[in-house]
């Protein structure tokens, strides 16, 4: 078990932590029970509003070229940006995003600490 892996098994449980986990073309694939609460919102949840991938978490057009910085130089950025909840209150938070390296030394999946 890697230390990415052994993050998300003590985020699982933790209220206070909000993490998500989403892959390289930013689909979201696990979010914790903290994430959840912050934003009002489930995965994986039918309707419109729901986010399913990175980009649409973010208002902020430059998350793309931030995920591009950590896949292309593979180490971890941060950032603040505005989230909207699924309810429609308006957030900003503060984002720490750090890339897992597959056996190729690619990132394949990324994950996000979110701090409001």
């Amino acid at each position: 078990m890697d230390t990415f892996e052994k993050i998300i098994i003590s985020a699982s449980d933790n209220p206070a932590l909000s993490l998500i986990v989403f892959n390289s073309n930013g689909k979201l694939e696990w979010m914790s029970r903290g994430f959840k609460k912050m934003h009002d919102c489930d995965l994986p949840v039918e309707g419109a509003q729901t986010p399913s991938n990175i980009f649409n978490l973010y208002s902020s057009p430059d998350v793309k070229d931030i995920l591009h910085e950590c896949i292309q130089e593979k180490h971890p950025v941060d950032f603040i940006s505005e989230i909207r909840t699924t309810k429609g209150a308006s957030k900003w938070i503060q984002t720490f995003i750090s890339p897992r390296l597959n056996s190729s030394n690619t990132p394949d999946q990324f994950l996000s600490l979110i701090h409001i």
